[in-house]
């Protein structure tokens, strides 16, 4: 399980608004590869199932954040992390 979290660098003095949208986006291969959640005490958060490592993005207030997950998360199992998810190919019809 990935949870992802997003909040103000400063939140002490500069939190995000509660209501403020953010957008996850993940691997082009999930389903739903874009999340809208709202900001809520402080913090936004997702939660989805993968079984291999890809980077994750998300956006607010303007801002775009990205993490590798392969090579961002510190103590992540090495069988989630080798087990990278390929980029997805396209068919031209």
């Amino acid at each position: 399980v990935i949870r992802a979290l997003v909040e103000s660098t400063d939140p002490a003095t500069k939190p995000l608004a509660d209501g403020t949208p953010v957008i996850f986006h993940l691997h082009p291969s999930f389903r739903q590869n874009e999340i809208q959640k709202p900001v809520k005490n402080g913090a936004a958060t997702m939660e989805c199932v993968s079984l291999g490592a890809f980077t994750i993005g998300a956006e607010v207030e303007g801002v775009r954040l990205e993490l590798d997950l392969a090579k961002d998360v510190p103590g992540a199992p090495i069988a989630f992390t080798s087990r990278e998810l390929s980029p997805v190919k396209t068919v031209q019809p």
